[in-house]
């Protein structure tokens, strides 16, 4: 299910100027996963950052390699 990227940045927007709460907590904290994530929810924001870079270029790449054969 793809869901608009306004409905799930919107309501981020204040609660990441907490300086309480990062991504990777608010995430978790959303999801409430019956198993304990603590790699993501202690995980660092240069992490994070690097991580969700890695998967956006691959998405591209794989969206890119689709549209040429």
């Amino acid at each position: 299910m793809h869901v608009p990227t306004d409905r799930l940045v919107a309501p981020l927007a204040p609660m990441l100027e907490s300086p309480d709460l990062g991504l990777e907590q608010l995430i978790v904290n959303a999801i409430q996963p019956n198993e304990t994530c603590s790699e993501v929810f202690h995980a660092q924001a240069d992490v994070m950052a690097q991580g969700l870079t890695r998967y956006l270029e691959a998405l591209v790449r794989a969206r890119m390699g689709s549209s040429n054969g």
